[in-house]
C-alpha cells in the first residue's frame, strides 16, 4: 500500500531529522554533479579530442567517475547507518507502547499473534522504507539533475 507523509516524516525524524535529511541532499546534490559531469566529459572528449593527449582525457574520466563512485558510496553508508538508527529507535518506541497497554490487553490476545504482528511491522520498517526510500532519493536527485541540466543548455525553458 501506499506510504503517508507523516510515516516518511516519522521515519526522517528517527533517523536523525534535519541532520539526516540535509546529509541526504548534500551526498545526492553532490553524486548528482559529478554523474553530469561525467557524462558531459563523454560528449566533450570527442569533439575537442585534438586538443590534448589521450591519456589526459582517460585521467580525468577516471578521476571524475572515482569521485562519482565515492559519493554514491558515500550516500549508502551515511543513509544505511541513519537507517539503522531510525529502524532501532521505531523498534524502542514500538515496545514502549506495547509494554504500556492494559494487561487485559495480554489475556485477551494471543502471544503468537502480537509477536507476528510485531515482527512483520519490524520486517516493513526495516526493509521496504529503506529500499523505498533510497530508490525515491535516486529518483528524486535524478529528476532534479535532468531538469537542471535542461535549463542550464537551454534558458528559455525558464520562461516555460
Amino acid at each position: 500500500g501506499a506510504v503517508s507523509f507523516e510515516v516518511w516524516k516519522s521515519f526522517a525524524k528517527a533517523g536523525g531529522g534535519a541532520s539526516f535529511v540535509a546529509g541526504l541532499a548534500c551526498l545526492g546534490v553532490v553524486s548528482q554533479v559529478f554523474n553530469i559531469l561525467n557524462t558531459w566529459w563523454i560528449a566533450y572528449w570527442p569533439v575537442h579530442a585534438d586538443e590534448h593527449t589521450p591519456t589526459f582525457f582517460i585521467l580525468l574520466l577516471l578521476l571524475v567517475t572515482v569521485l562519482n563512485g565515492s559519493f554514491l558510496f558515500s550516500r549508502a553508508v551515511f543513509f544505511a547507518r541513519r537507517l539503522l538508527r531510525a529502524t532501532g529507535y521505531l523498534h524502542e518506541q514500538l515496545l514502549e507502547r506495547l509494554l504500556g497497554v492494559p494487561m487485559s490487553f495480554f489475556d485477551v490476545t494471543p502471544i503468537g499473534q502480537i509477536l507476528n504482528r510485531l515482527s512483520k511491522d519490524q520486517q516493513e520498517i526495516d526493509l521496504r522504507m529503506g529500499m523505498q526510500g533510497n530508490f525515491l532519493l535516486q529518483s528524486l536527485f535524478q529528476a532534479l539533475g535532468t531538469v537542471v541540466l535542461q535549463i542550464i543548455v537551454v534558458p528559455v525553458l525558464l520562461i516555460v
